[in-house]
């Protein structure tokens, strides 16, 4: 991945990025998160229908979508953000590190998500 041409200022801060963390994630340095992270069994858990956005739908009323410039450079929709994201992780590693598990016909639905089989088996599988 490259910084896109028209990146806005800032792209890369915390939340966005590792540049000026805050809290807790401060006291710790970038090449200790940036091991820790992609040790980590980490299970992102999506809705296969989780393609909305206000900007590109006018009836769909997702207020919740980070839809400013930093956010949409991320991706156009939650679901298209966790595919984009896991690629780059695995550039960033040099390999596979964690995971997707798409819930079919769910959107942004964290009750059908985590209720559904493939939410329950990823937040179980573990114990």
């Amino acid at each position: 991945f490259e910084v896109p041409v028209d990146a806005p200022k800032g792209y890369n801060r915390w939340k966005y990025g590792l540049l000026k963390r805050t809290g807790h994630a401060a006291t710790v340095k970038t090449a200790q998160i940036i091991k820790q992270y992609g040790a980590r069994n980490v299970v992102y858990l999506i809705g296969s229908a989780d393609i909305r956005n206000r900007l590109l739908y006018a009836n769909a009323n997702d207020s919740l979508l980070d839809a400013s410039v930093s956010g949409m450079l991320q991706g156009r929709n939650r679901r298209a953000r966790a595919k984009i994201y896991l690629k780059h992780l695995e550039i960033v590693y040099g390999k596979p590190t964690h995971s997707i598990v798409a819930v079919a016909k769910v959107g942004h639905n964290n009750t059908k998500l985590w209720g559904s089989l493939p939410g329950r088996e990823a937040l179980f599988a573990s114990l």
